[in-house]
C-alpha cells in the first residue's frame, strides 16, 4: 500500500501587485503575536500564542507533471495524479477528495497517497496508484497532460516543543499543457474556449498562490493549535487582498474542462435540478446516485477502509433491487443482464462482508457473557473470522481487477446517463412510479402479515427482502418531492433496520456453530461459543418481537399511501 496522510490545506491567490515579502511579513506577525486570537472552524476563538518559532527554508523549484485520461476523468472526479521533482516530498502523488472535501473555513481535506520517483517515469504512473482509481478511469489510458513549474518559499510554524503546527508556502507558478496531436485534442471534453497561452502553447498561465497546510497526526486530525494558526493567517491574507484559489494548480494547468461534471452526475451535483419530471428521470437519478456510490466504494475497498466492503455491497444490491422494482420501466434484456452482473459482484464480497459484520457483532455481543467466557468467545471469534475476512477479501479484490468487472462499470456508467427504458417511463413521476411503490408495498404486507415467532429464519429473511424493495421504491418517489412517499420511506427504514438485525442474529448462530466445529478450537472456547449461540438466539427473538410491535403502525402507513 502506498504511503498515505490526510492533507488539510488552505489555498489562496495573491493579487498581481502584492509585495514580494508580504507572506514573510504575515508569518512573522503570527510569531510575534500580531494575530493573537482567531476564529476556528467551530465558531469559537482560540489563541495563537502557542506559536514559538518560525523557520524559513531555502527556496526550491518544483516541476510537476499531471497525468489524466484525455477526457480528464480524474480531474472531473476531483482527483489529482502527478509526478513531482524537487522539494522534500518529491515523488508520485495521488490526491483523493474526502467525504467533506471542504470545511466551513475554506480548508480543503484530501487523502494524499505517495510513491517514490523511482516507481515510474513520466507517462508511466505506478500500478499501485492507478489500481486505486481503476473504477474512475476504467479502460481509458492515463498519460501526461500538463506541467506546473513552481518556485516555492516555505516557512515552518512551530510551537515551544518544536512541533510543526503549520507549513506556509509562497508559490510563483507557471502552468502549461503538454502538446497534444489533433486526434487527442478531439478526444478532450468541451470547455470554454482558451487562448494559445492558456492551453500551454503560448507559455501557459502565471499566478502567485499561497498554501497554508495544517499539520496532522497519524489519525488525520489536525495537530493541537494548528487550526487557530491557519485561521489567523487566512484572515491576514484576506486583508491584503488574497482570494480563494478557484482551482488547484493541476486543474489550472489542465484547463477549464477539468472543472467539468464527473462521468456520473447525481441530482445533488445538479444542485437539486430534478430534470424533466418523468418517471425515466426519477429512475435515472436513482441509478446515478447508486452508481456514483459504487464507484467511490470501489476506491474505499482498494484502500482497505473499514466500511468499504459494506458500502460497495449496499450500492450493488441497491442497484440490483432498483432494477427489479422498476422493471416495467426498463427494457427487459438490458435490465436482466445488469441485474445478473450486479448479483455476481455483490456475491463476490458476500463472504468478506459476512465475516466483517459477524466479527464486529459477535465481539460486541460476547460482552453479555461472564468475563472469562466473554474473553474466550471474543478471542476465538476475532482469530477465526479475521482469517476468513482476509482470505475472502483478497479473492474479492481479484474480481475487481477482471475484464468482466470493468465491463460492468462501463455498463453502469452508461445506465446512469441513459437507461434503456420502455414507453411507461415517459409518463410523469406520479403515473410512472406511484403504482410501483404501491405494488411493492402490497407484496410486503402480504408476506409480513404471516410472520410470528414460530416461523423459520428463511421466511423472516424473505420479508426483509420485500421490505427493502418497498423502501427503495419509496425513496425514489420521495426524491421527486413527494411528501407521502418521504413519510412512507421513513417508516420502511425502521422496518428494514429491525429486519436486518433479525437476519444478522440468525446468521450469527450459524457462524458460531461453524466456528465451534473448527479443529483448533479448545474446549473452553467451544463452551463459550455455545453460550454465545444461546445469547444470539435470545437476541433474535427480542428483535422479532420488536418488529411485530412496530409492524401494525408501518402497515397503516402502507395502507394510507394506497388511499
Amino acid at each position: 500500500m502506498p504511503s498515505a496522510h490526510v492533507e488539510r490545506e488552505l489555498k489562496v491567490r495573491l493579487p498581481a501587485d502584492a509585495a514580494p515579502d508580504v507572506v514573510a511579513s504575515l508569518v512573522s506577525d503570527v510569531r510575534r503575536g500580531g494575530a493573537s486570537e482567531a476564529e476556528v472552524p467551530d465558531g469559537e476563538h482560540a489563541s495563537t500564542e502557542s506559536v514559538a518559532s518560525v523557520e524559513a527554508t531555502d527556496a526550491v523549484e518544483l516541476v510537476a507533471v499531471y497525468h489524466d485520461t484525455l477526457d480528464l476523468r480524474l480531474a472531473r472526479w476531483g482527483v489529482t495524479l502527478r509526478r513531482r521533482e524537487g522539494g522534500a516530498d518529491a515523488g508520485w502523488h495521488l490526491k483523493l477528495p474526502q467525504p467533506h472535501d471542504e470545511t466551513a473555513d475554506g480548508v480543503a481535506e484530501r487523502l494524499e497517497l505517495g510513491a517514490p520517483l523511482s516507481a515510474g517515469e513520466v507517462g508511466d504512473p505506478p500500478a499501485e496508484l492507478l489500481d486505486l482509481v481503476a473504477a474512475l478511469v476504467r479502460d481509458a489510458p492515463v498519460r501526461p497532460l500538463a506541467q506546473v513549474r513552481t518556485l516555492r518559499r516555505t516557512w515552518l510554524v512551530r510551537d515551544a516543543a518544536g512541533v510543526t503546527l503549520v507549513e506556509v508556502s509562497d508559490d510563483a507558478v507557471q502552468t502549461a499543457r503538454l502538446g497534444l496531436d489533433e486526434a487527442e485534442e478531439a478526444a478532450q471534453p468541451e470547455g470554454p474556449e482558451t487562448t494559445d497561452a492558456q492551453d500551454g502553447r503560448g507559455g501557459g498561465t502565471e499566478f502567485r498562490e499561497v498554501e497554508v497546510e495544517a499539520a496532522t497526526g497519524t489519525d488525520g486530525r489536525p495537530v493541537e493549535g494548528s487550526d487557530a494558526v491557519v485561521a489567523a493567517l487566512s484572515a491576514a491574507l484576506e486583508a491584503v487582498g488574497a482570494t480563494p484559489s478557484p482551482s488547484g494548480k493541476g486543474v489550472e494547468a489542465l484547463g477549464p474542462a477539468a472543472l467539468g461534471a464527473p462521468d456520473v452526475v447525481t441530482q445533488a451535483d445538479q444542485h437539486g435540478d430534478d430534470g424533466d419530471g418523468t418517471a425515466r428521470e426519477a429512475l435515472r437519478a436513482v441509478l446515478a446516485s447508486q452508481t456514483q456510490a459504487l464507484l467511490w466504494a470501489d476506491v474505499a475497498v482498494r484502500l482497505g477502509e473499514p466500511d468499504g466492503v459494506h458500502d460497495f455491497r449496499v450500492a450493488a444490491r441497491t442497484l440490483r433491487s432498483a432494477l427489479r422494482t422498476f422493471a416495467p420501466l426498463l427494457e427487459e434484456d438490458w435490465r436482466d443482464a445488469l441485474r445478473s452482473e450486479l448479483s455476481w459482484v455483490a456475491g463476490a464480497f458476500g463472504e468478506a462482508r459476512d465475516a466483517e459484520v459477524q466479527r464486529e457483532l459477535l465481539q460486541h455481543d460476547a460482552e453479555r457473557l461472564g468475563s472469562d467466557d466473554a474473553e474466550a468467545a471474543a478471542g476465538v471469534v476475532d482469530r477465526l473470522l479475521t482469517q476468513r475476512y482476509e482470505t475472502a477479501h483478497a479473492a474479492a479484490l481479484a474480481e475487481l481487477r477482471t475484464r468482466r468487472y470493468l465491463e460492468l462499470l462501463e455498463a453502469l456508467v452508461a445506465a446512469a446517463r441513459e437507461p434503456l427504458t420502455t414507453a411507461v417511463a415517459t409518463h410523469d413521476v406520479a403515473r410512472g412510479l406511484r403504482p410501483l411503490v404501491t405494488d411493492a408495498g402490497r407484496r410486503l404486507r402480504g408476506r409480513a402479515d404471516t410472520l410470528d415467532l414460530a416461523v423459520d429464519a428463511e421466511r423472516w429473511h424473505r420479508v426483509r427482502i420485500h421490505a427493502k424493495r418497498a423502501r427503495y421504491a419509496a425513496d425514489a418517489l420521495a426524491a421527486t418531492g413527494s411528501k407521502r412517499a418521504r413519510r412512507l420511506a421513513r417508516a420502511l427504514k425502521k422496518v428494514t433496520t429491525v429486519l436486518g438485525d433479525v437476519h444478522d442474529a440468525a446468521v450469527s448462530q450459524e457462524v458460531l456453530r461453524d466456528l465451534a466445529a473448527e479443529p483448533d478450537v479448545t474446549s473452553e472456547e467451544g463452551l463459550a461459543l455455545g453460550l454465545l449461540i444461546a445469547a444470539e438466539r435470545d437476541k433474535e427473538r427480542e428483535l422479532q418481537e420488536a418488529f411485530l410491535e412496530i409492524w401494525p403502525t408501518v402497515r397503516k402507513e402502507l395502507r394510507r399511501f394506497d388511499d
